[in-house]
């Protein structure tokens, strides 16, 4: 693989607009590890956010924070996310696409931001149980409820 000097580097992300240097510089920097696609028929697989590397927990796992892609003009599209009781990552795009709530959680969980009852809780966890969630990864790809979450490193 070609080796890009860092000079050159920085003269090609000054070419850029302030908000994409800066994602590809991220992403160059190993910071940016996945990009999140909404797949519904008004987005159309465009990019609405990325997943970055947040430090670890006190197992030494790795932590992700979600940001939303900033449009030229300020705008975004990704407009909440929150990690799942299924392991995934769930998100609200602007054109009405929303995975936040998996389908183990459906009933046991609403929009309205309050915890979920322990029997609501015993519910998820005997569903997932069950019926394990599987969201298998192929090639870097992995599609959930309406997102495609890509690996870029």
């Amino acid at each position: 693989m070609p080796h890009v000097s860092d000079s050159a580097l920085h003269e090609m992300l000054a070419q850029l607009p302030d908000e994409q240097a800066r994602s590809l510089a991220n992403i160059v920097s190993g910071k940016i590890t996945h990009q999140v696609r909404c797949l519904s028929e008004t987005c159309q697989g465009e990019v609405v956010g990325y997943l970055y590397v947040d430090g670890t927990d006190s197992r030494g796992r790795i932590k992700y924070r979600v940001e939303p892609v900033v449009k030229p003009d300020g705008s975004i599209k990704l407009y909440a996310h929150r990690k799942r009781l299924d392991s995934q990552y769930g998100f609200e795009c602007s054109c009405g696409q929303d995975s936040r709530i998996a389908r183990h959680e459906a009933g046991a969980l609403k929009y309205d931001g309050k915890p979920p009852t322990r029997e609501g809780l015993e519910d998820i966890y005997a569903q997932l149980q069950k019926n394990p969630a599987d969201y298998p990864e192929i090639n870097g790809i992995r599609e959930v409820d309406g997102f495609q979450i890509e690996r870029v490193t």
